[in-house]
């Protein structure tokens, strides 16, 4: 999309803008040179202009070598091999052969394009991505200094094709073997990559501590998702180099002793900050209940909470708090608790009552959050056949219920009263089968002659009040039928005189 669809042939295109080459010949003092060197694709059949100079790569103090990816967007652009061309990879050890200068790498492109031992033979690699017309301006102020670079990668930069190692939040089970030679081996450990998620450099240093963080976040269930207390963290920075600069200072979370498999590490907080030569700053910031939020073992779509699991924060992209838990820019166990001991976090149950209090409908059920969070935690209890091993009543009826709540809230017109049965009608009624589980089980000892005893009663009571009914309209009937056939009768009145002589009539009946 820069000019056309699948990008621009020619510079003749762009109004504006500035290449790296016109840039560093903006540069004060510097005696610039170029040359074409190979083509996007890394033949030896680029077109070199009347003021190229190849051989002068012999005697440069810094050669800037420009590699990277044609122009492509969208489906056009697929490919199946992420290897940058080979003829450019071979092109840049050429030159590292024949110079004696520094030689730094300036990759442009739309993805991580793997670089072979490039970063091993290159004095410095600037990944410059998609920086638009006026990138080559933006490269040259970060190399002489003109800005920091204070850069973060968004991504993890793959170091072999399977692409192993990423994204950096994958599971702690995605494991690399280690070793060479005859298979198998047995060994395993974290992927290698060619840059951390978050890496970057500056031409400045900085150091960083935690200074204080707490141990525990407390969970009480309640209205709006219960209420949780805070950690407080906090972190010291210091700009320890000669040079001011922008620095990202990222946190991130090890869970640990989870029942799924965790992610190996997430990013819970960053901060950017702007520091001068030799200035300290604090951070501070709160981990929260929702810190501890993950994807459960029975759904694969809401957060849930886990008592008793706990985390660790690490403070940088560089430290690994599962290979070196007790690295100073590590933190204590911070352990995730419910405040009475006596209430059994079910997560289902969480979700369902939360629903039950966004839609309104409790109060036309009679019934609170407690009442609702009870009924559901009741079953989930070690005397029914799964041994606590369910959700109550179960992820499926959480997933009824919230197609109802969010239709009620898509039908702003419907009235509460109008949309509040549908919670027992088109999903599970709960208030009938109060004792079974999300498998329609019992709890061990009961009958289903308990189970159905509320029910039962509901119905004898229904058929008491029908038959009442029914008697109200059942009269006997005296008098002849009409001639047409209708069901009003008449029967006949008795007339009377009163004392003034004038006639009334006593009503029986009218049907």
């Amino acid at each position: 999309w820069t000019i056309n669809w699948q990008g621009s042939s020619s510079d003749e295109y762009f109004t504006y803008g500035t290449t790296v080459l016109q840039a560093a010949k903006r540069v004060t003092n510097w005696d610039v040179t170029h040359s074409c060197g190979v083509s996007i694709l890394g033949r030896d059949d680029c077109k070199e202009d009347d003021d190229a100079n190849p051989t002068a790569i012999i005697s440069a103090d810094y050669v800037f070598l420009c590699i990277g990816e044609e122009n492509y967007t969208e489906k056009p652009g697929d490919i199946r091999d992420l290897r940058l061309a080979q003829g450019q990879i071979d092109f840049v050890r050429r030159v590292k052969a024949e110079t004696g200068g520094k030689l730094i790498l300036i990759y442009f492109g739309g993805r991580p394009r793997l670089l072979h031992n490039l970063p091993e033979i290159a004095d410095a690699i600037f990944i410059s991505f998609l920086p638009g017309p006026d990138g080559g301006q933006a490269v040259m102020d970060l190399i002489i200094g003109t800005h920091n670079p204070s850069g973060r990668l968004p991504i993890t930069y793959p170091k072999y094709p399977d692409g192993g190692g990423s994204p950096y939040f994958s599971a702690v089970s995605d494991q690399c073997t280690i070793g060479e030679g005859t298979l198998p081996h047995w060994d395993n450990q974290r992927c290698d990559t060619q840059w951390k998620f978050g890496h970057g450099l500056s031409y400045t240093a900085y150091t960083s501590k935690l200074t204080s963080i707490g141990d525990e976040i407390i969970y009480s269930p309640g209205p709006d998702g219960g209420s949780a207390t805070k950690v407080k963290v906090k972190a010291l920075v210091e700009n320890t180099g000669l040079m001011a600069g922008s620095h990202s200072v990222l946190f991130f979370g090890f869970d640990k002793t989870r029942y799924v498999t965790p992610e190996y590490k997430r990013l819970v907080h960053f901060e950017k900050i702007y520091l001068e030569a030799g200035e300290e700053k604090e951070i501070s910031w709160d981990l929260t209940l929702d810190d501890f939020g993950h994807i459960g073992p029975h759904d694969s779509t809401h957060t849930v909470f886990q008592a008793g699991m706990w985390m660790q924060i690490g403070l940088g992209a560089d430290v690994d708090c599962r290979k070196t838990p007790d690295d100073s820019l590590c933190s204590s166990p911070i352990l995730w608790t419910v405040e009475d001991n006596s209430i059994i976090y079910v997560g289902a149950c969480h979700a369902a009552c939360r629903l039950w209090d966004e839609s309104g409908c409790s109060s036309f059920y009679g019934f609170d959050w407690d009442t609702c969070y009870d009924m559901c935690s009741n079953i989930a209890g070690e005397n029914y056949p799964m041994n606590g091993r369910h959700e109550g009543w179960g992820w499926n009826y959480v997933n009824c219920i919230e197609s109802v709540v969010r239709a009620n809230v898509r039908n702003s017109a419907a009235s509460e009263v109008a949309s509040c049965p549908k919670m027992t009608t088109m999903c599970r009624d709960i208030f009938h089968t109060k004792l079974l589980d999300e498998y329609a089980q019992l709890p061990l000892g009961t009958s289903t002659t308990d189970m159905f005893l509320d029910v039962g009663v509901a119905f004898v009571a229904g058929i008491v009040a029908a038959v009442f009914t029914l008697s109200l309209f059942r009269k006997k009937r005296t008098g002849s039928r009409s001639e047409n056939g209708h069901d009003v009768e008449f029967s006949p009145l008795p007339i009377s005189t009163d004392g003034n002589g004038r006639s009334t009539a006593n009503v029986n009946k009218i049907v």
